[in-house]
């Protein structure tokens, strides 16, 4: 029975290795050599771990800081009434009406002074009839010189009272100070007014003001003359150009700033005054750098590194990293010019690893 039992295993052993052998012809038959060859490529390329280069160039870096603040007119000034003390007789514009420099913009009543004015010819007048009467006199010696004299100088004292008297009638009719546009109109007609009364406002926005608070450790990039972009929120998005028009050359000792002034050409006057505005002004610039964004870096044994992709093959390089401004940071030694920096699918590489450059967005 032990002698049987042994053979039966060793004839299932032999027809098993058969089958396997059968099986295996059998698939070798079945498959041809460009097919074998397809699996051999297929396994290559599976392989190359996909990646995303960017080529290596010199490129200029701006550091900048975005302040805001609000536009301001140009000139805003205020419009006074006349005289010592008047009744306000009438106003002659209204908010949002375009004056020009010299327009009669409100009228003060005048009536005492014109009856004044009125008595005053007629005292002018007597006293010059008076001369003429003691001039004739005088050639009879009814009249001395001395008489004489005190009524040529009655005279111009009474001419002296009547300029005095046109320049205050005149100041009763008021004038715009500026050209521009009626912004306010505080005053109601009937009212005193004086020339310490304020009436209204004007405003020229023609050029618009735009004031920024600089700290110290920016103030060395400002320039007077210098040419910003300005942009409006509120007017989606508008970027308008504005110029440096003042640098103070102290600091303000309240806010611990430079209060730097731009000035926006606004002739169409779309813009407005008290709109927010921002502008980002460069506080260091850098020409000719070589940059990479700063996702395509990698910290190992605290080193800085970047892959270059080469022939296929991924080249681990250390870097030196000057200047970093948002995404976008300054390789100062360790990249050429026109290399392939890895910037996509880099966590996944060695030094060495085969590579496959692909598009954007393929490499995972």
């Amino acid at each position: 029975m032990t002698l049987f039992s042994k053979d039966k295993k060793g004839i299932g052993f032999r027809i098993g290795i058969a089958v396997l052998g059968c099986c295996f012809l059998t698939a070798c038959q079945g498959s041809s050599p460009g097919e074998a060859a397809d699996a051999g490529a297929s396994g290559l390329e599976a392989a190359q771990i996909p990646v995303v280069v960017q080529a290596v160039a010199y490129q200029p870096m701006e550091k900048t800081v975005l302040f805001g603040g609000l536009l301001t007119p140009s000139d805003q000034v205020g419009i006074m009434g006349g005289g010592a003390g008047s009744r306000l007789e009438r106003i002659l514009i209204e908010v949002g009406d375009r004056v020009t420099k010299g327009q009669t913009v409100a009228v003060m009543d005048h009536r005492d002074l014109e009856l004044n004015a009125a008595n005053l010819e007629i005292q002018i007048s007597q006293a010059q009839l008076n001369l003429e009467r003691n001039r004739a006199l005088e050639e009879t010696g009814a009249a001395t010189r001395v008489q004489i004299e005190q009524m040529e100088d009655q005279i111009k004292q009474l001419e002296i009272q009547r300029e005095n008297l046109a320049l205050q009638q005149e100041r009763l009719v008021v004038s715009a100070p500026i050209g521009g546009i009626v912004d306010t109109i505080v005053a109601t007609e009937g009212q005193l007014a004086s020339a310490q009364t304020v009436i209204g406002t004007i405003v020229n926005i023609d050029t618009l003001e735009f004031k920024v608070d600089v700290g110290e450790n920016y103030i060395q990039g400002v320039k007077q003359g210098d040419v910003l972009q300005v942009r409006i929120p509120s007017m989606s998005d508008r970027i308008v150009e504005a110029r440096i028009k003042s640098v103070p050359p102290n600091i303000n000792p309240a806010t611990k700033a430079f209060a730097v002034v731009m000035e926006i050409d606004n002739a169409d006057n779309e813009l407005k005054g008290g709109l927010y505005a921002e502008t980002s002004l460069v506080v260091e610039r850098r020409d000719n750098v070589i940059t990479v964004p700063q996702y395509a870096l990698l910290e190992i044994d605290q080193s800085r590194i970047v892959y270059v992709a080469e022939d296929g093959v991924a080249r681990r390089r250390e870097v030196e990293v000057g200047l970093t401004l948002g995404d976008v940071a300054e390789i100062v030694s360790g990249l050429n010019e026109g290399e392939q920096v890895v910037v996509e699918g880099q966590y996944s590489l060695a030094d060495g690893a085969a590579v496959l450059v692909t598009a954007r967005g393929d490499a995972s």
